[in-house]
């Protein structure tokens, strides 16, 4: 698999969290046929925060925004490895970024819909459809980790392989092991003949 596809990936991932954390759908408020959209971002530069305290919206923002900001460096990384100018070991790096990226923002999406599901009991709520961008991004973050792992461990077997190391021989697999199929074999005692 070329790499340049997990970037790809990565950039989709990434406008996926972009997208949910700029988006006015974090809480939808349904009012006699109305709806009041309120963005993230919005509420907290608009001092909404006050009246809406008990969720803690500035902490959902600051885990967002460092979600995107590992997501970033995480792409970035995935090019550089994929134009060849670093050996496979830092193909790691991008995979702990896209790690650490998709739990704060598993946890950020998850908080604030048990916020939103708080808040449903006493009003009416809509689906709140930024956090289901943001979580798209974050589980295609996991989806894009398993991809490079896999890759990783691809060039490292491509490497050893070049280098006359070989962990294991995969190209024929051993029944059992070196061992005989016969236990008195195994130990010295010579088969019973006639049984």
């Amino acid at each position: 698999m070329n790499i340049k596809i997990a970037g790809i990936f990565n950039i989709i991932a990434l406008l996926l969290l972009v997208a949910g954390a700029l988006a006015p759908g974090w809480i939808v408020f349904e009012l006699s046929g109305k709806s009041v959209n309120v963005g993230l971002f919005y509420a907290v530069a608009n001092g909404y925060t006050s009246s809406l305290a008990f969720i803690g919206l500035l902490e959902f923002q600051i885990e967002v925004i460092i979600g995107i900001i590992l997501c970033i460096i995480a792409t970035i990384l995935i090019f550089v490895y994929a134009n060849g100018q670093k050996a496979h070991s830092y193909l790691m790096s991008p995979v702990i970024l896209n790690l650490i990226a998709g739990v704060i923002t598993c946890v950020a999406v998850g908080r604030f819909l048990h916020a939103v599901l708080i808040l449903d009991r006493g009003y009416d709520m809509g689906v709140p459809y930024s956090l289901i961008l943001s979580g798209l991004g974050a589980v295609m973050l996991f989806v894009i980790i398993v991809v490079l792992i896999a890759k990783k461990t691809q060039d490292s077997n491509q490497t050893q392989s070049s280098q006359g190391i070989v962990l294991a021989n995969t190209s024929k697999p051993q029944v059992n092991m070196g061992y005989s199929q016969d236990p008195t074999q195994q130990y010295g005692i010579p088969p019973k003949y006639g049984v």
